[in-house]
């Protein structure tokens, strides 16, 4: 069925709205998507033109382009409105039928982290800002990855297990993964990923770890390169719980040397509590973000059976090609 002109013009605007706020790192503090009202629209617009502006080091031609999508919707949003009252209903006196509620905004996302290599995150409502300015926000989130740097060392794994078993009661959790990683500059930090029962409305000092505040920023993306699906909210929780568990690169051992990993949602082929559905390319983005080994993969792919035939047979492809290279 063919667009009409409104949705059309609503369709463009939030492509280049949205490509724009990821451009300029523009973060907001309301919901943006088509449920949105006009207002909405309008502060949202501001924002990226105060950004976009050439004099405010914008692009000219960023700032051109939004503000005809802007004007487009306007125009098309006016044709869409009814003008005046219809003569027929003049005539007879008849009452005006009500108008069609407008769509109620979406809630705001459940469930958003950032990808690696960035600054580490929390929860959509909190900016990456020092301890003492993160104190006043809220975690307001049925599921969080939280992030906690400045771990002095592997003696500290045990104490982080314990607390975060120690508190889950009192955030009415759910399901918990908890990991100690290095990060690219062997820095240690520990990821703690909790869904709770319910969503929650808790202040960020909640969930400080021995006195250290989580990093918190607002992200369009989750560790494994998807957005969060609303049709299929638990599985985009999944994908956090997976990132956490799986033996990554950076994953630490402790002193018998078995993994940091630790809670009681696992993936279905462990002996785990809850356990839950491991899509095949869950464990592809790890490996082709170099943050797999290939035995790992491998393993991961096989017990995961989703297309282990494709994504076999492109392993053995480029392990035989980094042998012939020299590549490792």
């Amino acid at each position: 069925m063919p667009l009409s002109s409104y949705d059309q013009a609503l369709r463009e605007y939030l492509r280049c709205a949205k490509a724009l706020l990821r451009k300029y790192r523009i973060i907001l503090d309301i919901p943006f998507g088509r449920g949105s009202t006009w207002n909405e629209f309008e502060r949202v617009q501001k924002r990226i033109l105060l950004r976009a502006h050439p004099d405010k080091g914008g692009a000219a031609a960023d700032f051109q382009d939004i503000r005809e999508k802007m004007a487009t919707l306007r125009t098309a949003m006016r044709a869409r409105q009814p003008r005046g009252r219809p003569a027929e209903a003049e005539a007879a006196g008849a009452p005006q039928p009500a108008a069609a509620a407008a769509p109620a905004p979406p809630p705001p996302p459940e469930f958003a982290v950032i990808p690696h290599g960035s600054s580490l995150p929390v929860c959509r409502f909190c900016e990456h800002k020092p301890a003492g300015e993160k104190e006043g926000y809220m975690v307001n989130c049925s599921a969080a990855l939280f992030t906690h740097n400045g771990v002095e060392g592997i003696g500290e794994w045990q104490a982080y297990q314990d607390w975060c078993r120690g508190q889950f009661g009192q955030w009415c959790g759910l399901y918990r993964s908890q990991t100690f990683e290095h990060c690219r500059n062997g820095r240690l930090h520990g990821h703690s990923m909790l869904q709770f029962r319910k969503k929650v409305n808790l202040p960020l000092t909640r969930f400080a770890f021995h006195g250290r505040m989580p990093n918190a920023r607002p992200s369009w993306s989750d560790y494994l390169g998807e957005n969060l699906n609303r049709k299929k909210a638990q599985q985009s929780y999944d994908r956090g719980f997976f990132y956490v568990w799986a033996d990554k690169l950076g994953t630490c051992r402790d002193a018998h040397g078995a993994l940091c990993v630790a809670g009681n949602y696992a993936p279905v082929w462990t002996d785990a509590r809850f356990r839950y559905q491991v899509m095949g390319e869950w464990p592809e983005t790890l490996w082709k973000k170099y943050q797999l080994s290939h035995e790992v993969y491998d393993l991961y792919i096989l017990r995961s059976r989703d297309n282990y035939p494709r994504r076999k047979r492109n392993l053995d492809e480029v392990r035989q090609g980094e042998e012939r290279s020299g590549f490792f």
